[in-house]
């Protein structure tokens, strides 16, 4: 009996979470509202061009928000989306668009002035509960370390929509809207 709950479980980790259908392209625009200890905010993102760069698309997210403006940059390649994090030129990994649930990957990233360690895991689906609505989405684990110290946050991707949630102990990031143009 024990073998065979075993391979059921190998079965289930050898299956795709679920293909990701990340849409981006210019004018694409998507609205969240954060909170966290110091309150309440509205973040807005908007992809407002695309060029290319070795081939692939880069696209150009305007984000606005609390804090002010940056840029973001985003390139779908491989199978993968990365982005730079709206902080210098490297791009660093941040979604496979074919994930099984035990994928995971890290990198380094300069964050808030400090050096970061993300490491992110794919733990599977989840049927996530936010103001627009309840979606299946691919849920991954982001595991922050810096300055000594480390943080575990919970990333949900859905299906043709993309980030509908972002949380962690004290915040919590959550999709009020989107616009992909017609």
């Amino acid at each position: 009996m024990r073998y065979l709950a075993y391979l059921i479980l190998l079965l289930a980790l050898a299956v795709p979470a679920a293909g990701i259908d990340f849409p981006i392209g210019v004018g694409y625009k998507w609205e969240y509202k954060t909170h966290s200890p110091e309150g309440s905010s509205i973040t807005v993102k908007i992809i407002t061009a695309m060029e290319y760069e070795d081939g692939h698309p880069v696209y150009t997210m305007l984000i606005t928000g609390k804090y002010g403006t940056k840029i973001e940059r985003i390139k779908v390649v491989e199978g993968w989306v990365f982005s730079n994090m709206g902080a210098g030129e490297e791009f660093h990994p941040l979604l496979p668009l074919d994930p099984y649930p035990g994928d995971n990957w890290t990198f380094n990233l300069i964050g808030i002035g400090k050096k970061e360690k993300r490491t992110c895991r794919v733990e599977g689906s989840e049927a996530v509960t936010i103001s627009l609505g309840t979606f299946d989405a691919l849920k991954i684990k982001v595991t922050v370390e810096a300055g000594g110290e480390s943080e575990e946050l919970y990333a949900y991707y859905a299906d043709g929509i993309g980030l509908i949630q972002y949380c962690g102990e004290e915040f919590r990031e959550e999709l009020t809207g989107y616009n992909f143009g017609e």
